[in-house]
């Protein structure tokens, strides 16, 4: 960022500045403002402390840089980060309110022995409250670069005399003290390379300023990410994979302005977005940042419906929330900690007799499809995963509730008692508590027509789209296990229909064999073969069709109506022949009148011999 010759020249600027009350300050032009009290060496509870090397030359970059305003000690009585009673601190404060600052930056040094490259204080989030939202870019910028980064650990500024805690009680301006070690400052190389990463965390964080509203918002570094070269495409953490799915669209600000993009992956370092180098050239934003908009969900209580339903098409709202999605097509429900969601219509519920607000009713069937109700069995990979999201005693009350089987590698719940059972769900719903809902405004399906509805009859079923195996080479049927087929009302190589949103695509139907439960769960990291009745396992090709880019995303499901009245066509037809060949047959009756009276009677035979289709479902 600057040269050798200027680095040596810095050095000296605060030792030969005459400064008034001591304090080296220079106007900056944008609202942060960065802090130095330990700059030069200062009186501690009467002992002499050595001053913290380059703190005021890491200062002085990022104000000629960033435009920052820049407050330094050059020779104080005291040490203003120990003082109740500090001329530093009273000055700064007056300065904070008089120059409209929004934001400030306490920097202080660290010794080079200290585990950690940099440690952030927020005196454990009350000096950064109204802007938290800083906290998480801070560490992973650190760990971009490779280093350290620890938060309230050591140095976490919760004294009142600290000089950030200072600011924030007597400004309310959010402020940050940020521990630079030794390594990271006591040399040129570490100095330019530490004022760097200082730079463009400030340069994010007057972007981050600069929203009406920060909610909703997350400050992401551009990372290079050349796996795909069309320019509209961008990677995004793992953390974001309960916010978005694959190929949804995403709203991402520049400095330059806002453009929406399309997710292809969840494959770059935490906090960072990844783009192309064509992208990052377009957008001028190498080392840069940009701010992404978060989808706006929501979290509401759960309950279970007084009368549980196997129909599973309907979400039931208390009247608040009714009134808030009714205008909605569907309301998106996920489950983050297994990114598991689901698509319901929404109704009033109206057995709502405790007049409860804010709360959803999702049936049985419903909550085991998303994966929120406590279930029978685990598979031994998932029961460590969620026990490690447990404290110790949880996790061995929730372990003893469940016998291991070592033939099949899962755990299978044991019966208990009452208050066994209400603590286990309890500890589930720890983990399970913080559904999301989301509306969604969605075209709504075509119906397959009024008239062969009513003659065939169908029933929906949601079911989680799962992958195929390996070895299928079945490219236009879907795969469903035998209990979903007598739900569904279909036979092997019936035809359904698969609904998503506002896709919807026609195939043929195949039962799974039970050779194959053991690799579909492993497939598609399921807890257990009690899931398999679940989901139904989708070729690549009709996902991307449908626009399912993740398993665990539910497709409604519902036999073709017109397939089944085709299919039964012949012995429709042989029946109204007999009908046709009897009315024919009778005596004294015009033709007129016969062929009426066969007319009014076809519908009638048609309805009866689809009978046993309706029996079905």
């Amino acid at each position: 960022m600057i040269t050798a010759e200027y680095y040596t020249q810095l050095k000296t600027r605060l030792k030969d500045t005459v400064s008034p009350d001591n304090i080296f300050i220079v106007e900056g032009t944008v609202p942060v403002l960065i802090s130095v009290p330990h700059a030069v060496p200062h009186i501690r509870d009467g002992r002499q402390k050595s001053d913290e090397v380059n703190t005021d030359v890491i200062g002085m970059i990022l104000q000629e840089h960033a435009g920052c305003h820049l407050f330094v000690n050059a020779g104080v009585e005291g040490d203003p980060n120990h003082d109740e009673s500090n001329i530093y601190k009273d000055k700064l404060a007056e300065y904070v309110k008089t120059h409209d600052v929004a934001f400030v930056i306490d920097i202080h040094g660290a010794s080079a022995e200290r585990d950690f490259d940099f440690e952030f204080g927020t005196a454990y989030g009350r000096n950064i409250e109204g802007l938290a939202e800083c906290e998480a870019p801070l560490v992973s910028l650190v760990s971009l670069y490779g280093w350290k980064a620890t938060v309230n650990e050591y140095f976490p500024a919760d004294g009142a005399n600290r000089v950030s805690s200072f600011v924030k009680s007597h400004t309310g301006i959010p402020s940050i003290q940020i521990e630079i070690n030794r390594n990271r400052r006591g040399s040129y190389d570490s100095v330019c390379a530490t004022a760097a990463m200082l730079h463009r965390c400030v340069k994010g964080m007057l972007d981050l300023l600069k929203l009406p509203s920060k909610e909703g918002h997350k400050l992401l570094w551009v990372c290079r990410s050349d796996r795909f070269m069309p320019r509209n495409l961008v990677c995004l953490p793992q953390e974001f994979k309960g916010d978005f799915g694959m190929n949804d669209n995403v709203d991402l600000l520049f400095q330059s302005g806002s453009e929406e993009f399309v997710v292809k992956g969840f494959s770059v370092p935490d906090g960072c977005v990844g783009l192309t180098g064509q992208m990052i050239s377009r957008y001028a934003c190498e080392d840069g940042h940009l701010i992404l908009a978060v989808r706006p969900y929501t979290v509401h209580n759960v309950h279970k419906p007084q009368a549980e339903d196997i129909d599973n098409v309907y979400a039931l709202l208390s009247e608040d929330l009714y009134e808030k999605y009714k205008d909605f097509d569907l309301l998106e429900v996920l489950n983050p900690f297994d990114n598991l969601r689901s698509y319901f219509k929404v109704k009033k519920y109206e057995g709502n007799v405790n007049a409860r607000t804010d709360s959803v009713w999702l049936s049985y069937y419903q909550r085991k499809l998303l994966g929120i109700e406590v279930p029978h069995t685990l598979s031994h990979n998932y029961m460590l995963r969620f026990l490690a999201r447990l404290n110790e005693d949880d996790a061995a009350f929730f372990k003893a509730q469940y016998q291991y089987d070592e033939e099949q590698d899962t755990h299978v719940r044991v019966s208990g008692n009452a208050d066994s059972a209400s603590r286990l769900r309890s500890i589930w719903g720890s983990v399970f508590g913080k559904v999301r809902f989301r509306g969604v405004s969605a075209v709504a399906a075509q119906r397959q027509g009024v008239v062969l509805e009513r003659l065939v009859g169908k029933k929906p079923l949601q079911l989680r789209a799962a992958r195929c195996l390996d070895t299928n080479e079945v490219m236009d049927a879907v795969f469903v296990t035998k209990n979903s087929s007598i739900v569904l009302g279909v036979s092997e190589l019936d035809y359904v229909w698969l609904t998503h949103e506002n896709k919807r695509i026609r195939a043929k139907v195949v039962l799974i064999e039970q050779d194959d439960y053991r690799r579909i769960v492993q497939a598609n990291g399921l807890k257990s073969d009690e899931e398999l009745d679940l989901l139904v396992c989708i070729p690549a090709k009709i996902r991307l069709g449908l626009g399912v880019y993740e398993p665990g995303t539910s497709v409604q499901l519902e036999r073709s109506v017109k397939d089944l009245f085709v299919k039964n066509a012949f012995a429709q037809m042989m029946t109204l022949l007999g009908l046709f060949i009897a009315i024919m047959s009778l005596p004294d009756i015009m033709m007129l009148h016969k062929a009426l009276i066969f007319l009014l009677l076809s519908p009638v035979i048609v309805y009866s011999v689809l009978a046993e289709e309706r029996n079905k479902i």
